[in-house]
C-alpha cells in the first residue's frame, strides 16, 4: 500500500473512489482501497467528478455522470482543479486541459467561436466584419454574449448565429448581402443583433452560413422548415432577401439535416430525400452536371448502403459529402455471430458457395437475419448484404416478434425466483458470458444458474433491450434499477458492445419526467 485515502459523504456515481459503494450515501469516514497499488500526488474532487493525480502525472477520473473510472490520455500533469460539472489540469509545459468546460465549437472562415457549459460564448481570430468584436483580429479569448445554448457559423462565412437559452436568435458579423436576416441595410454588426422574426416562425433547430446566405431549420408543431436569407442565386428562392422567408419549394418537405457550402446548400429530408441548391462551378451540387440552380432540386444516388434519412451531409467550401456511421450494436453483434458461423443448424445450397445459417421452429429468428432479403444474400456477399439491410425498420420488428413469440424461446434466465423465457441464439448473439458458456459446456442445459441481486424489473428492461436494441420501460425508474441494470450490464459482459444502455435510460427517464 502506497498511501491512505479516506472518504465519505455523497457517492453517487464514483465520486468516494468507493466503487463497491456506487451510488450509496457514506456517513463513516471509509478507507478506499482502489488506489492501494497507485502513488497519487493530489486529490480534487467537484460535484461531478473526483480527479485523481498520480506521482508519474497522470490522471484518473472518478465519474458521478458516467458512472465508470477512467485514466485520461495526458501526461506530465502538475495540478488538478474540480469545479461543479468540470476540472481542469494543468501540464508542466503550460498547456491545459478542460472537461466538460467548452461544450460546442464552431469554424467561420477564419475564427473561432466557443460556447461553454455556462452558457458563454467567446470567440476569437479574424473579426473584419465584426464577427468577434470591433477589432479587425482578436488574438486572445473574447467574450461575445452569454446565456446562450447553441451557436452557428460557416466554414466560408464571416457571419455567427447565436441561440439564447430563452429561443430568442441573435446574429453578428458580415452582413453585406443580407445574410444575418435581420432586414437591415448595414454591411456588418460588431455585437450581436435580435433577428426579431423568429418568435413569429417557431423552434430554431439548426442554422448552417455560407459565404452569403443563412439557411434555417425550423420546427413548427411536428415538421421542420427551412428559411433562408442572403443572396438569390444560392439562397434557394432565387431572390435577394434581407430577413428569413421559408423556401416554398420544401414546403411540403420535412428537413432534418443541413449544410452550406461556399455558394451552396445541402438537405436531408426525414422521408429520405437529398436536395441541392446554389451555383455549381465545380460539381458540388451533385446533379450529374455543372448547372447551377437558384432553388433546391433533388439528387438521386443509386446503390447506397442504408436508406438515405440515416445519412449526414456535409458540405465543404465547393466540395460535398454524404455519410452514415451508425451501425447498431444489434447490428454488429448479428454480423460477428453470422461471420463466425456458431450454431448454425441449416444450410443452403447457392451457386457457388452453401450458406450456413440458424433457424428456429416459428422462423422468426431465421426471418429477422435473413427473411425476404435471401435473395439479396445469394446474390451478394452476406456481410455487406447484411450491413445494407440494417437500417431497414423490419430487422427490429421482427427481432420484436421474436421477443413476443414464447412458444420458441428455448432457454430460461433464473433471476431471485423469477424466470424469463428467452431464445438461446440471442444470449449467443449478444453475450459474451452466454456465447463462452454455451461453447464449452457439453450438454443441451435449458436453464441458466440463478443470477442473484438482479431485479426481475430490470431483467426485463434489458433482455428487450437485447432483442431489439430499443428502450421500453413499464416501472418507474428508480436509482436500484439504474443499479440493478450496471450490475447486470458488467456481469453479461455487455459493457463493450452497449457501453451506453445506462445512460440512455436515465436520459429517457429525465425526458418522461420533462414532459410530466
Amino acid at each position: 500500500m502506497f498511501q491512505d485515502i479516506w472518504s465519505w459523504g455523497s457517492n453517487h456515481g464514483f465520486t468516494l473512489m468507493l466503487t463497491e459503494k456506487e451510488s450509496q450515501n457514506v456517513a463513516t469516514p471509509t478507507q478506499v482501497t482502489d488506489l492501494n497499488e497507485t502513488p497519487i500526488k493530489q486529490i480534487s474532487s467537484g460535484h461531478n467528478y473526483t480527479v485523481v493525480l498520480t506521482q508519474e502525472g497522470n490522471v484518473i477520473e472518478y465519474s458521478c455522470n458516467e458512472r465508470k473510472k477512467r485514466t485520461l490520455e495526458l501526461q506530465n500533469v502538475k495540478k488538478l482543479s474540480s469545479g461543479f460539472g468540470f476540472y481542469a489540469c494543468l501540464t508542466t509545459n503550460g498547456e491545459l486541459y478542460l472537461s466538460n468546460f467548452i461544450v460546442d465549437i464552431v469554424c467561420g472562415s477564419s475564427h473561432l467561436i466557443l460556447l461553454t457549459q455556462l452558457g458563454n460564448v467567446y470567440g476569437f481570430g479574424e473579426s473584419s466584419s465584426g464577427q468577434i468584436s470591433a477589432n479587425s483580429r482578436v488574438e486572445t479569448l473574447a467574450l461575445i454574449t452569454s446565456n446562450t445554448k447553441k451557436i452557428f457559423s460557416g466554414n466560408y462565412s464571416s457571419a455567427n448565429f447565436i441561440l439564447k437559452k430563452d429561443n430568442t436568435l441573435f446574429a453578428l458579423g458580415n452582413n453585406s448581402s443580407g445574410q444575418l436576416g435581420i432586414g437591415s441595410d448595414q454591411t456588418s454588426f460588431t455585437s450581436p443583433v435580435q433577428v426579431e422574426n423568429i418568435p413569429e416562425i417557431g423552434k430554431v433547430k439548426h442554422i448552417v452560413v455560407g459565404y452569403q446566405h443563412s439557411i434555417m431549420i425550423v420546427k413548427e408543431k411536428e415538421r421542420h422548415y427551412v428559411y433562408s436569407s442572403g443572396t438569390g442565386s444560392y439562397s434557394g428562392h432565387g431572390a435577394n432577401l434581407k430577413s428569413f422567408r421559408k423556401i416554398s419549394r420544401l414546403e411540403n418537405e420535412d428537413v432534418i439535416r443541413a449544410d452550406a457550402g461556399c455558394f451552396h446548400t445541402l438537405l436531408l429530408t426525414k422521408s429520405g430525400k437529398l436536395f441541392t441548391f446554389g451555383i455549381n462551378p465545380y460539381g458540388p451540387l451533385g446533379t450529374g452536371n455543372f448547372q447551377s440552380y437558384s432553388t433546391p432540386v433533388e439528387v438521386t444516388i443509386n446503390d447506397l448502403m442504408f436508406p438515405l434519412e440515416e445519412y449526414k451531409v456535409s458540405a465543404g467550401s465547393f466540395h460535398s459529402f454524404l455519410y452514415s456511421t451508425y451501425v447498431s450494436s444489434l447490428v454488429q453483434d448479428l454480423l460477428q455471430f453470422f461471420e463466425r458461423q456458431e450454431g448454425c443448424d441449416i444450410t443452403f445450397d447457392t451457386n457457388e458457395n452453401p450458406i450456413s445459417a440458424h433457424k428456429f421452429d416459428s422462423n422468426h429468428v431465421f426471418k429477422a437475419i435473413y427473411g425476404s432479403k435471401l435473395k439479396l444474400v445469394f446474390e451478394q456477399e452476406i456481410p455487406s448484404c447484411l450491413k445494407r439491410i440494417a437500417k431497414n425498420n423490419d430487422i427490429q420488428e421482427d427481432f420484436e416478434k421474436l421477443y413476443n413469440d414464447e412458444n420458441s424461446k428455448d432457454f430460461v434466465l433464473v433471476s431471485d425466483e423469477h424466470r424469463v423465457k428467452v431464445h438461446k441464439l440471442i444470449l449467443w448473439m449478444r453475450s459474451e458470458l452466454f456465447r463462452g458458456m454455451f461453447l464449452s459446456i457439453q450438454d443441451n442445459s435449458n436453464e441458466s444458474p440463478e443470477y442473484s441481486g438482479i431485479s426481475f424489473e430490470s431483467f426485463q428492461i434489458l433482455i428487450y433491450y437485447l432483442y431489439t436494441g430499443k428502450i421500453k420501460l413499464n416501472v418507474e425508474i428508480t436509482d436500484s434499477i439504474i443499479e440493478d441494470l450496471a450490475k447486470a450490464m458488467d456481469y453479461f459482459q455487455l459493457n463493450e458492445q452497449e457501453p451506453n444502455l445506462v445512460t440512455k435510460i436515465e436520459s429517457y427517464e429525465k425526458l418522461q419526467n420533462t414532459k410530466k
